[in-house]
């Protein structure tokens, strides 16, 4: 089915959610959260009497996507601590990064550069929000494709579903005893037929997810922008768009923001474990795992990260009224 067939649905228990009331239940960073996420519900009630097309589906996928930074957030803030509030912390950074991310692709999308920056045509021609929309959706799907194929190709499906190794391991109490020391469980061997059935599911599933993308991606107006991404092997959406700000750090650089980077490379590292400074202290002489944080240090990081999911809100709000009113004046 193409994109121009879709409709959209957005449930009516979701729009009419009582955020006045889950305000006034809350306090500290959670209310300026709640805030956001009523201010972006806000901005979905349109969608429901809108026409699917490419820039409207790029925009609903950049809506989801701070949408469920903003509940993430407020679940980590609303979640038990444990021992110590390290969990929240690091889960904090974790979800910075990503918000950090979306917040330099939505400026990249909202910006448009000035001509007289760019020696390239193309790239003066092609900086509008809404072809840049288009860029998304096609960056967006090629992605999806690629990893749909993969997950349908035989040989993975066969390895992932192999059960032989867990029935030899049945027959050896060692490897048994082993199997439960490294994962806490005993290996289960499930039925061959139910084994048959789930591949045969999970490929099928796969295939049809890549039919549908594939359809899309071949939409009149993303079509360009796919087969751009396909016959260059392109990875980042910066370089999709702007081949003089290939990567995040020269997109942070064109935009003046690159006092930010450490702060997401950090983020990365983070992600990656390629950190000392992020697990162990030392404090007087004395080593200790980086597993205690104070209240107060967890409200500062999430204040940050508010802010950023905040002016995140308000350029989707931008991209979305901008779209808006392109379609008024008949050019989508």
């Amino acid at each position: 089915m193409s994109i121009d067939d879709l409709s959209y649905f957005i449930p009516e228990s979701f729009l009419e959610y009582d955020w006045n009331g889950a305000i006034e239940e809350n306090d500290g960073e959670t209310v300026s959260l709640l805030e956001i996420a009523a201010f972006q519900t806000n901005t979905l009630k349109s969608f429901p009497n809108q026409e699917p097309s490419p820039s409207s589906l790029a925009c609903l996928i950049l809506w989801t996507r701070n949408y469920t930074l903003v509940q993430s957030i407020i679940s980590l803030l609303q979640s038990r601590p444990g021992i110590t509030r390290i969990g929240q912390y690091f889960s904090n950074e974790l979800l910075w990064r990503a918000a950090f991310e979306l917040q330099l692709q939505l400026i990249a999308i909202v910006n448009k550069p000035e001509k007289e920056k760019h020696q390239n045509t193309h790239i003066a021609e092609e900086a509008s929000i809404v072809d840049k929309l288009y860029a998304y959706l096609a960056w967006c799907l090629s992605n999806d494709i690629d990893y749909h194929q993969k997950i349908t190709q035989r040989w993975r499906l066969d390895k992932v579903w192999d059960e032989s190794h867990a029935e030899e391991m049945n027959q050896d109490p060692l490897a048994k005893q082993i199997y439960r020391y490294m994962y806490g469980e005993d290996v289960e061997v499930e039925d061959r037929d139910k084994r048959i059935q789930k591949k045969s599911k999970q490929r099928k599933m796969g295939f049809d997810h890549r039919s549908r993308y594939l359809q899309w991606a071949h939409h009149p107006l993303i079509e360009k922008w796919y087969e751009k991404i396909r016959d260059n092997r392109i990875r980042s959406f910066f370089e999709l768009i702007d081949t003089e700000t290939p990567s995040v750090n020269r997109q942070m650089k064109t935009l003046e923001m690159d006092f930010a980077y450490p702060i997401y490379q950090y983020a990365s590292m983070l992600m990656h474990g390629s950190s000392v400074n992020a697990f162990i202290e030392e404090i007087d002489g004395k080593i200790t795992p980086k597993v205690v944080t104070t209240e107060e240090e967890l409200q500062g990081k999430v204040g940050h990260l508010r802010r950023i999911l905040h002016f995140n809100s308000r350029l989707i709000d931008t991209a979305i009224k901008h779209i808006t009113v392109q379609k008024q004046s008949g050019i989508e």
